[in-house]
């Protein structure tokens, strides 16, 4: 985009506004959550004089993963801006004699 204008003296301004830069970041998070469950079962049987014990362990294991992505985009845009200033003069008789005009 460019545009032009002229200041209170007359100076002629260019602002040129067409550098555009952009930055993409990916950001990625993984979180594992592990839950183990134990379970144990103990059976008693009697029978007459003789006792026997049953012990059953049962373990569970449950993993949980969750993953998470985040994209961030920054934009940063460059803005150049020119002046030009113009000066004019004009003579008054001999050359040496000169006056400017703002």
């Amino acid at each position: 985009m460019t545009s032009r204008s002229r200041n209170a003296a007359g100076a002629c301004e260019c602002v040129h506004s067409t550098n555009e830069e952009k930055e993409e970041k990916n950001t990625t998070t993984t979180t594992t959550t592990t839950t183990t469950t134990t379970t144990t079962t103990t059976t008693t049987t009697t029978t007459a004089t003789t006792t026997t014990t049953t012990t059953t362990t049962t373990t569970t294991t449950t993993t949980t993963t969750t993953t998470t992505t985040t994209t961030t985009t920054t934009t940063a845009t460059t803005t150049t801006t020119t002046t030009t200033t113009t000066k004019t003069f004009a003579f008054c008789g001999r050359v040496r004699d000169f006056r400017f005009f703002e």
